[in-house]
């Protein structure tokens, strides 16, 4: 799922419980605790597509900019490696692997 799904979704948190009412084969409407662990992992991409924005907007990418950016994902992986939310941290940790091999 691309970062922009995760935050149009959110938009319209509040008309899940509503439709499922009037839509009775729409069975599934995610609890608060999931609402907040996509909130979570929303925050958590956000940086990743600020730095894919960022660089990619850029018509001369010069390394300073594209260093700034790397060490910042870094950064952020590795705090995100001690989460106390289980989803972000192994996220981090699989995401981590792939970096650290670049």
């Amino acid at each position: 799922m691309e970062f922009s799904l995760f935050d149009v979704v959110l938009e319209f948190k509040d008309v899940f419980p509503r439709y499922s009412e009037r839509d009775l084969g729409f069975a599934y409407v995610p609890s608060y605790e999931e609402w907040e662990k996509v909130e979570r992992v929303c925050q958590f991409l956000e940086i990743f597509n600020d730095v894919t924005n960022i660089i990619s907007r850029s018509e001369y990418p010069t390394s300073n900019l594209f260093l700034t950016e790397v060490w910042r994902i870094k950064e952020i992986l590795d705090k995100s490696i001690e989460d106390s939310e289980d989803c972000i941290r192994l996220m981090a940790i699989r995401m981590k692997l792939k970096f650290d091999k670049y």
